[in-house]
């Protein structure tokens, strides 16, 4: 298995959806719900090219036929994503064995308010994660960040977290991409892929 770039082909439709495994059950007898919170949350994404130059279309379809179904994996970001918090500094992971709903890092600009802005996005440990919360940083750059999905696998102690261009690691979900050809110049493609770290 082997982990690939994906190209900067920016697409003319994405979906990103967060998958989770919540369970509701609902009593036959008096019909109270009652819900069991369950781990496994992870990314679920389907893009779509509706017109598509020669050109890029080669180099998007040898790519994508280049996975070679779900044997490998692809790193994409969100093509829509622009950080609405005022950034800065180089965020590391500040503290071994993270799991769950709060990373803690260390490294950013020092007393920073609005540094992350609920909706912006962060990368770590091949994982992208959306902010839940306004992030402001302390006298000595740390902060806490509240995300989703949760982590399930820790990030080592001092990986880097990126608040720029953060991408998640994904393998396609069904092993075909479907190709559409509107003349010898233009072509439509469209596929899907789930997280593959979870």
């Amino acid at each position: 298995m082997t982990t690939f770039a994906y190209p900067n082909i920016r697409p003319s439709s994405q979906q990103w959806s967060l998958e989770n495994f919540t369970a509701i059950y609902q009593s036959p007898f008096n019909a109270r719900i009652t819900t069991a919170d369950r781990d496994g949350e992870h990314w679920k994404i389907a893009m779509a090219y509706a017109d598509l130059i020669d050109m890029n279309r080669r180099l998007l379809t040898a790519f994508l036929f280049s996975l070679n179904g779900s044997q490998h994996r692809f790193t994409v970001r969100d093509f829509a994503f622009v950080r609405a918090g005022v950034g800065g500094g180089a965020p590391t992971v500040s503290g071994a064995g993270q799991t769950g709903k709060t990373l803690n890092i260390a490294n950013g600009p020092t007393s920073t308010t609005g540094w992350l802005l609920a909706g912006d996005q962060i990368g770590v440990a091949g994982l992208l994660h959306s902010v839940d919360a306004d992030v402001d940083t302390d006298g000595g750059g740390l902060a806490a960040i509240s995300v989703s999905p949760r982590i399930f696998i820790p990030p080592n102690n001092g990986a880097s977290v990126e608040i720029d261009a953060p991408t998640n690691s994904f393998v396609l979900d069904v092993p075909s991409v479907i190709v559409a050809t509107k003349s010898p110049a233009r072509s439509q493609v469209s596929f899907s892929a789930l997280s593959s770290v979870q």
